[in-house]
């Protein structure tokens, strides 16, 4: 699994070249929640997030995901563990983004993502 953690300007480059721009905020409906810095809000957020994820998989859920903005007091470690839960997830399709202070995850679909040269067509993520 390779995980990389993007600003506003890599995604735009990125975009530049799919076929189809990926526009992450409309991709799914996303719950939306953050890490406070709070432990107890915190513990719950990734709770919550992981129990969503379970429930993605089970349904095949590819219309919602889950977005958990890191605020400034946010805690390292509780940023890793819900990494640590997508990663551990990835069997199961779900995928996620790291963009800005934020990270996103959901179900993956069977679409592919489709370059702007041929060769460079990809498999389903």
């Amino acid at each position: 699994m390779t995980a990389v953690w993007a600003n506003d300007g890599a995604v735009d480059e990125w975009n530049k070249m799919l076929l189809k721009p990926i526009n992450i905020n409309t991709y799914r409906k996303f719950i939306v929640d953050s890490l406070t810095g709070n432990e107890l809000h915190d513990k719950l957020v990734a709770v919550d997030f992981e129990a969503k994820l379970a429930d993605y998989v089970t349904k095949k859920d590819t219309i919602n995901g889950f977005e958990v903005i890191f605020t400034r007091h946010a805690k390292y470690g509780d940023i890793v563990s819900l990494i640590d839960i997508c990663k551990n997830r990835v069997d199961e399709k779900i995928v996620f983004a790291l963009i800005n202070n934020k990270i996103f995850a959901s179900f993956r679909d069977n679409r592919p993502v489709l370059y702007k040269h041929p060769r460079n067509l990809l498999p389903p993520l």
